[in-house]
Parts: C-alpha cells; structure tokens; sequence
C-alpha cells in the first residue's frame, strides 16, 4: 500500500494514539538523504506529532535527516 499525501508517496501510514507513523521500505544498504525525502517532508494533515521510519537492507539501526532507520532483519529477529 502507498499513501499519497500532499503529493508525497509514503509506503504506510498509520495513527497510533497521538502519534502518526510514517513507514517505508527501501532496498539500500546505505540510505542517504534521497531515500528519505518523502518522509521528511511528509506532514501530519491533522496536526499530530509524526514518527517516521525507514526499514532498508543494512545492519546498522541509525538516524539520517531525523528519520529512524531499521535493518528489516529486524523484523525476524525481533529487536
């Protein structure tokens, strides 16, 4: 599923309490500051505080442009 919201493409959005997350998946070892444009510039139409989440094929859990990013391994070895 891909959301698009004020024409930037976001893999998943979804709200959790007071908190909107903005989640994509990229197939890049090292992520930069192209991969994650949209979820920088992505906004919360409602006014709520934005998480935003990169999961990529690295190994590192790290922080570009204040976006988290999470090795998707992550997901199968559950931390």
């Amino acid at each position: 599923m891909v959301i698009a919201v004020d024409s930037h493409s976001i893999g998943l959005v979804f709200e959790a309490g007071e908190v909107l997350y903005a989640v994509e998946v990229k197939a890049a070892s090292r992520p930069d500051a192209r991969d994650v444009r949209n979820l920088n510039e992505f906004s919360s139409p409602k006014g709520l505080k934005v998480l935003r989440v990169l999961f990529y094929t690295g190994e590192d859990y790290a922080t570009v442009d204040n976006v988290d990013l999470i090795p998707v391994a992550a997901l199968f070895r559950g931390r």
